[in-house]
C-alpha cells in the first residue's frame, strides 16, 4: 500500500545521532589514555559518515558541529582550547562538515533512487496482480468489483465508478461513506463529457471532495472512476497521479473488453437465432406443403375426374387426402402447444386417470400409422390411477410412439410399458430403431432440436420437446437412453400423489 502522506524525518534521528555522540564521548573518555585524545576525532568523523548514511544530511551537518564541539571540549588540552576554538578545532570542524554534506548529499540520492525503484517495483506489481485479475474473469461485475478493490488497495480511498449507459452516465457503485452529491455527480458527468479529470489536484472543480478520472481508451469515455481521499489525504504527487491514470486506463480496457465480449455473444447469439429461425421456416414449410400439396392433388383430381373414377379409387384418393389432413393437423397442434407452453399460457386439469385408456386412445388416434405395426404393451393389473391430465398425456404418447414408427424398422416392435416405483410410476416408451448419439441424449428435448437422421424422416423437432414441456407440468420428468442392444427408451415418470386441480402451465 502506497502512504499518501509525505515522508518526514521527525526529530527522532536527531535524538538518536545525539545519544550516539554521547555514547562515543563516553566511550572516548575511557579509552582516551590508550589511543590519546587527539586521534579520537576519528571516532567521531566515522559516526559523521554513518549517521549521514543512515538518516541523511540534517542529522549528519548536527553531529558534525556537536561532535566538534564535545571533542573540544573533553578531549583537546585546555592550553590548547584556551579561547574554545583554535585553528585546529576550526580545521576539524570544517573537515567534518565537508564529510557530512559530501556523504549526506551522496547517500540521500542513493536512499531516493533506492525509494524510487522500490515504489516503481511496487507499482509495477500492483498493476501486474489488476491485469491478472481482470483478465481472469469475464463478467461485468466482477471486473467493477476488482477495480474497485484495487484502487481502495492501493490509494487507501473509497471508490465509486460511473458507467456510460445510452450515452448517459449512472452510478454503478453508491458508496454509504462518500455518497456523492448533485454536485458531484455533475463533475462526473462533465469529466464524461469532456474526457478531462476534474476534481482534487486537477485544474478542473478543485473544490470538488473527490478525484475523478475519465475511462477512457482510444475509441470512447466508458465511465468515470471517482476517488474520495480520507482526511488529511492528496493524491498530488506526480508518480502517484500516473499510477492513478495508469489503473484508470487499465480499467478503461477492461470495461471495453467486457463490453465487446458481451456484444460479440448477442452477436452470436442472433446468429444462431436467425440460423435456427431460417431452419425453422424451412421445416415447417415442407411439413405444411408436403400434407397440402398431396390434399390438394387429391380434390383436384375428384374435383374434374369424379365421374370418370370408380368406387375404389375414390376411396382410397379419400383415405389419403384425411391421412395427410391428420398429419397436418397434429402438425399444427404441436405449433400450438408449443406456443402455449413458452406463454405459460397451457391450462391443464389433472384428475385420476386409468392409464390403460391413456394408451389405448393414444393408439386409436395412430391407428393409421401402426396399422402393420406389432405394439407391445405391459402394464400390471394392480397399477394404481396416474394423477394427469388425459388429452395432454394423450399428446405425449401420440408423439413418443409416432418417434418410435418413424425410427425404426416397419417389423420391428414397439413396446409400452410402466411400473409402479414407490409414490410414483414409470412409463417406458421403446423401439428397435437407429438409436440415438450419446451426445444428443439430453438435446433431443430441447426445442427445434433434431438429432442425426436418414434423410427421409421429416418433422420439425417441436414433438420431443413438447412432451417435455407437458410431463414437467405435471411435475414429473423425461429422458432418453439408448438400449444396449439397438433402439431408444424414452422414459417418463409421473408422481402418483398428485390430487385432482387446475393448474395453469
Amino acid at each position: 500500500m502506497i502512504d499518501l502522506k509525505s515522508p518526514q524525518h521527525g526529530f527522532l534521528a536527531y535524538l538518536k545521532s545525539l545519544i550516539i555522540i554521547a555514547l562515543v564521548t563516553a566511550l572516548g573518555w575511557f579509552v582516551k589514555s590508550s589511543f590519546g585524545s587527539m586521534n579520537l576525532d576519528m571516532f567521531y568523523l566515522l559516526i559523521v559518515v554513518m549517521i549521514a548514511i543512515r538518516w541523511g544530511r540534517g542529522p549528519a551537518i548536527m553531529t558534525s558541529i556537536l561532535s566538534v564541539l564535545v571533542f573540544n571540549h573533553f578531549f583537546v588540552p585546555s592550553h590548547l582550547a584556551s579561547f574554545g576554538f583554535n585553528l585546529q578545532s576550526a580545521l576539524v570542524l570544517v573537515g567534518f562538515m565537508g564529510v557530512s554534506f559530501v556523504v549526506g548529499t551522496l547517500t540521500s540520492k542513493i536512499r531516493q533512487q533506492a525509494i524510487e525503484a522500490q515504489k516503481r517495483e511496487e507499482q509495477a506489481t500492483m498493476l501486474y496482480h489488476l491485469s491478472k485479475d481482470l483478465a481472469a474473469v469475464h463478467s461485468f461485475d466482477e471486473v467493477l468489483e476488482i477495480i474497485r478493490i484495487n484502487v481502495e488497495k492501493i490509494f487507501d480511498c473509497r471508490v465509486t465508478i460511473f458507467l456510460s449507459v445510452d450515452n448517459k452516465l449512472n452510478l454503478t457503485s453508491p458508496d454509504s461513506i462518500f455518497p456523492p452529491t448533485q454536485q458531484e455527480k455533475t463533475i462526473a458527468q462533465w469529466v464524461y463529457e469532456h474526457g478531462q479529470p476534474a476534481g482534487l489536484c486537477t485544474e478542473n472543480f478543485t473544490e470538488s471532495k473527490g478525484q475523478y478520472l475519465p475511462l477512457k481508451t482510444s475509441q470512447e469515455v466508458s465511465g468515470v472512476l471517482a476517488i474520495f481521499l480520507k482526511e488529511n489525504q492528496i493524491v498530488c504527487d506526480l508518480r502517484e497521479n500516473n499510477l492513478l491514470n495508469t489503473l484508470a486506463n487499465q480499467a478503461a480496457i477492461a470495461i471495453q473488453r467486457t463490453r465487446l465480449a458481451e456484444i460479440s455473444r448477442q452477436m452470436e447469439l442472433m446468429r444462431e437465432t436467425e440460423k435456427l429461425q431460417t431452419a425453422l421456416l424451412n421445416s415447417i414449410s415442407h411439413d405444411l406443403r408436403t400434407p397440402l400439396v398431396s390434399i390438394m392433388g387429391v380434390l383436384d383430381t375428384l374435383l374434374h375426374d369424379f365421374s370418370s373414377l370408380d368406387r375404389q379409387t375414390r376411396e382410397e384418393l379419400l383415405a389419403t387426402a384425411y391421412e395427410d389432413s391428420d398429419h397436418l393437423n397434429r402438425l399444427v397442434s404441436n405449433l400450438l402447444d408449443m406456443t402455449r407452453l413458452e406463454a405459460k399460457a397451457l391450462k391443464i386439469h389433472i384428475e385420476p386417470c386409468e392409464l390403460r385408456d391413456v394408451i389405448g386412445s393414444s393408439l386409436q388416434s395412430l391407428k393409421d400409422e401402426i396399422e402393420k405395426r406389432k405394439i407391445n404393451i405391459n402394464i400390471p393389473d394392480d397399477l394404481p390411477e396416474v394423477p394427469m391430465d388425459f388429452v395432454l398425456m394423450m399428446r405425449v404418447l401420440i408423439n413418443l410412439v409416432d418417434n418410435a414408427i418413424k425410427y425404426s424398422q416397419a417389423e420391428a416392435p414397439i413396446e409400452i410399458s410402466a411400473e409402479a416405483l414407490g409414490d410414483k410410476i414409470k412409463i417406458d416408451v421403446k423401439d428397435n430403431g437407429i438409436g440415438i448419439p450419446k451426445d444428443d441424449l439430453t438435446r433431443v428435448f430441447d426445442k427445434f432440436y433434431r438429432a442425426v437422421k436418414p434423410r427421409q424422416i421429416t418433422g420439425t423437432g417441436l414433438g420431443l420437446s413438447i412432451c417435455k414441456g407437458i410431463v414437467e407440468v405435471h411435475r414429473g420428468e423425461i429422458f432418453a437412453k439408448n438400449n444396449p442392444d439397438k433402439g431408444v427408451t424414452v422414459s417418463i415418470i409421473l408422481p402418483l400423489t398428485g390430487k385432482e386441480e387446475r393448474v395453469d402451465g
